[in-house]
């Protein structure tokens, strides 16, 4: 029985046809208090007035808290897979490796409902670890595992 690194958790080659969702979630817990962070990216872009990049930094606190949110809209984001643009698919084989960096610009989101220039970071996700390092406004969020 072999043991497998692949991991289709890497980012998917974007389709022919819209709308696509990619977007990724990781929960860490630390004794009593929940975080998580939701991140992705919707293609194609367009002129619609619906958010192309999502970013939320969630908690839930000791005692059975309801878990809350901070929600942004970056303006822009990129996604590589081993410092290149995606060209495949992910598959069971090949070790996870991709990073995804979003940035703010003002005036950007109109239309859509969330704060749209305060969201930033990077989520990096190699063979053996994840960094993530990101904003929402006032509210960050910075985590190593593995």
């Amino acid at each position: 029985l072999g043991v497998g690194l692949g991991s289709l958790y890497d980012p998917h080659v974007f389709p022919r046809g819209a709308p696509f969702f990619e977007g990724w979630y990781t929960r860490v817990v630390d004794g009593a208090d929940s975080f998580g962070v939701i991140f992705g990216r919707v293609l194609p872009e367009s002129a619609s007035s619906l958010p192309r990049v999502y970013l939320s930094i969630m908690r839930a606190g000791r005692n059975g808290t309801s878990m809350s949110a901070t929600d942004c809209v970056p303006t822009r984001t990129s996604i590589t897979a081993d410092g290149q643009p995606i060209s495949r698919n992910p598959d069971f084989v090949t070790p996870p490796s991709f990073l995804w960096n979003a940035s703010s610009s003002t005036g950007a989101g109109a239309g859509f409902d969330l704060a749209p220039s305060s969201g930033a970071g990077t989520f990096a996700v190699g063979p053996t670890s994840t960094a993530i390092d990101v904003a929402c406004g006032s509210l960050s969020f910075s985590a190593e595992i593995g």
